[in-house]
């Protein structure tokens, strides 16, 4: 897709819109169907315009934040417009580069995360959050188990006991619970969200841009070294688990949005 610049000079191109903010800071907006899904396209969209900023002397810091209702609604195959086919090995294959993104990134996260949109929102290293946003790590309501590198992501962010909680309840956590429990850094209100966002990354920018990396990369560097194994792991813990009866009755369920009737097979 061809980028198109915008009248205030940003760019857009497929899910993303690109804007150079001000002091070294550039803001990263995702778009979709109003949940801003996960799919391939988003993607590999997102690690493209990563590397290039990596790449960019004048960009120190970035905010990724979504246009859409919803921050990261989780992956879904029913909304890709003019995407190729793409399975959840094909996702995960493109996580190690969002991981790898060596610059401070600050996620602003706006109405629900949900599933591998909270994965998402854990590869950044500050969360702001709307008071009137959640995040819910939903996998065990759906009949299977969490990916996105959440079950490494997670435990390293809130402790190993919460994260578990979480993750085996499958339950929403709203703003001021998430901020309490480490899950985000900062709340804000709905319309000041991008503001201290932004705010956020430009003191971030501020430090030196070498010591900022170097030490981004050595806090990071063990999950690097283990990011593909804990990839490969939950794919096949989740391609398994796609075979039960659990699993089609928690996606049934949760199409006819209803409570689940597991029965353990």
């Amino acid at each position: 897709m061809t980028d198109a610049v915008m009248p205030d000079g940003a760019t857009r191109s497929g899910r993303l819109t690109v804007r150079r903010a001000p002091e070294h800071v550039q803001h990263v907006e995702m778009h979709g169907d109003g949940r801003n899904p996960l799919d391939l396209r988003l993607l590999c969209e997102l690690a493209e315009t990563l590397e290039a900023a990596a790449e960019d002397k004048d960009c120190r810091a970035v905010v990724l934040s979504s246009a859409d209702r919803h921050f990261c609604a989780g992956a879904t195959s029913k909304f890709d417009p003019g995407g190729p086919a793409w399975t959840t090995a094909d996702l995960y294959r493109e996580v190690p580069r969002l991981f790898a993104f060596p610059k401070p990134l600050v996620a602003a996260l706006n109405g629900a995360a949900v599933g591998g949109g909270v994965g998402l929102a854990l590869v950044a290293d500050w969360r702001q959050m709307a008071t009137d946003a959640r995040a819910q790590v939903n996998f065990s309501r759906l009949g299977y188990t969490p990916g996105f590198a959440l079950t490494r992501t997670l435990p390293d962010l809130v402790g190993r006991h919460r994260a578990t909680e979480l993750m085996m309840s499958g339950r929403a956590v709203p703003a001021r619970e998430a901020l309490a429990i480490g899950l985000c850094d900062g709340v804000s209100e709905p319309e000041r969200l991008v503001d201290d966002a932004l705010a956020r990354a430009r003191t971030f920018a501020e430090a030196a841009p070498q010591p900022a990396r170097l030490l981004k990369l050595e806090t990071r560097r063990p999950l690097l070294a283990d990011l593909e194994r804990i990839l490969e792991a939950e794919l096949a813990q989740q391609t398994a688990l796609k075979t039960t009866e659990d699993y089609a009755e928690g996606m049934a369920a949760a199409k006819e949005r209803r409570a689940a009737r597991f029965l353990d097979r």
